[in-house]
């Protein structure tokens, strides 16, 4: 048993959007209370001038004044701590479950009761106000609970790349549309998406954990010590011993040599990704007339690394117009990086071991690469 508070764990985009829309509707009724006050006012007021020395009225006028005066000062000192939910896990004699107060009224009853998303893939909106969906997970025999919100659009834009599907708009799929994709977020919603070391470990532990035949990973920065680190010798195991293709953004620091960054170009074990542009591409996503050739993204991150490692292993697409998450209040949006040419590798990587697999040929993460 325990409470959380939405803002908490909500993106400070989405955030921002409820503050503005929940102070505006603050606003209103501090207006219309306001104007209430300052009618009954005039209306006293307007007495008073016939009978200034009524102790009742002029009483009644004290304690309009102040009030108007407190609702004024508390327009100056508004704060929106945002809703804050109940919740509650208990074992139903299979499975953990957990109940979320969405309706922050205390109705437990009509909150969706929901397993840990490996077991059942259930999921729930926390309003039509905000439209965030969420997922739990509960760890320590129920001492602990998960709520689980994306940090943001990057990672829905990265798989619905890979994986999205829509069988009535097929121009809409990804590369490889209805693969099965595991969801793993190194994300810290509280540090503004950005990745922790804890985050990246468990992630390796769940590729594990669900069999993948595949990692991308659209995360990286700059390294001063190349290939080295607690993370990139567990990922480079991945490879070589557990036999894992990982795929990774090289970078957006282009178009200098040897700007890639960590991990996907320098770690050795790992596909770095770099972003290369069409002309379909530059006629679609940036409205370009003249045809030119294709090319390097100026902004894609150039090898070697600063060991010597080639750095960038292949180009892919770098822009892409994929699915966001709903409460962007956005179907899809254009998004360019190598973040967005990693996941198009994967995706065409996936569909070589869709058919690899189909016609039993054994393949390597060193072969494939």
């Amino acid at each position: 048993l325990g409470v959380k508070a939405a803002f908490e764990l909500f993106p400070k985009a989405l955030v921002k959007r409820l503050k503005a829309k929940r102070r505006k509707a603050w606003d209103a009724q501090q207006r219309e209370r306001q104007n209430a006050i300052r009618r009954k006012l005039h209306s006293i007021e307007a007495k008073l001038e016939d009978d200034a020395d009524n102790k009742e009225l002029n009483a009644e006028k004290a304690d309009l004044d102040e009030q108007l005066k407190q609702l004024e000062a508390l327009a100056g000192k508004y704060e929106d701590p945002g809703p804050v939910y109940d919740c509650v896990v208990f074992h139903d004699g299979n499975h953990w479950c957990a109940a979320v107060d969405t309706s922050c009224r205390g109705e437990l009853g009509e909150a969706k009761l929901l397993r840990n998303y490996s077991v059942a893939q259930e999921y729930a909106t926390f309003s039509e106000e905000d439209l965030m969906n969420f997922s739990v997970n509960v760890y320590e025999d129920g001492n602990v609970l998960s709520i689980v919100v994306t940090a943001g659009s990057h990672g829905t834009h990265v798989a619905g790349i890979i994986g999205a599907h829509h069988p009535e708009q097929r121009e809409l799929d990804g590369v490889a549309p209805g693969c099965q994709i595991v969801s793993v977020k190194i994300g810290d919603s509280r540090l503004g998406s950005m990745e922790t070391g804890t985050a990246m470990v468990r992630g390796l532990i769940a590729t594990l954990r669900n069999k993948c035949d595949l990692v991308n990973m659209s995360y990286g920065e700059a390294t001063a010590l190349p290939d080295h680190g607690r993370f990139v010798e567990l990922a480079t195991q991945l490879v070589r011993k557990h036999g894992v293709i990982f795929v990774s953004s090289a970078g957006n620091e282009g178009p200098a040599l040897t700007t890639v960054g960590a991990p996907g170009a320098t770690a050795r074990g790992l596909i770095g990704v770099g972003a290369n542009v069409s002309p379909s591409m530059m006629a679609a996503g940036y409205a370009m007339r003249g045809r030119v050739p294709e090319t390097q993204y100026t902004w894609s991150s150039r090898g070697p690394a600063h060991d010597g490692a080639l750095g960038v292993s292949i180009s892919a697409c770098g822009g892409a117009i994929a699915p966001v998450p709903t409460w962007s209040l956005n179907k899809s949006r254009l998004m360019n990086g190598t973040s967005m040419s990693s996941p198009n590798a994967c995706g065409g990587i996936a569909l070589l071991l869709s058919a690899l697999k189909q016609h039993k040929v054994a393949y390597t993460p060193h072969r494939i690469r």
